[in-house]
């Protein structure tokens, strides 16, 4: 749609949505450049206690960050087996830390009247 026609042209550019766009551990392939996963890295962002949901369960949410860095470092490691390997390298080292590093927003205070 038209978000994603327009959201895709500024890098860095962030989405918080309640599906993921691409999956979590998404792995960048000869079959699969023209997926928008090439060019978005995705979290699952904790969910907060409170947050709204129709059946009172927690809800998880999204953040999807525009980075074209993805597709490029494919083509690059096309290139160049070296840096394929150290591409690959440092992807398990983040796959690790995002385990780990779960992103928990922090909850808004509410004003009591």
């Amino acid at each position: 749609g038209k978000l994603t026609c327009s959201i895709i042209f500024f890098p860095g550019g962030q989405i918080v949505s309640s599906k993921p766009f691409a999956p979590l551990n998404f792995r960048i392939n000869s079959r699969n450049l023209s997926d928008i996963g090439t060019i978005m890295r995705v979290v699952e962002l904790s969910p907060l206690k409170g947050s709204v949901s129709w059946t009172g369960k927690p809800v998880s949410y999204y953040l999807h960050t525009i980075d074209r860095t993805i597709l490029e470092n494919y083509f690059s490691s096309l290139k160049n087996p070296k840096l394929r390997e150290e591409q690959e390298a440092a992807r398990r080292r983040q796959q690790r830390e995002n385990k780990s590093n779960t992103t928990t927003p922090t909850k808004v205070q509410e004003n009591k009247v």
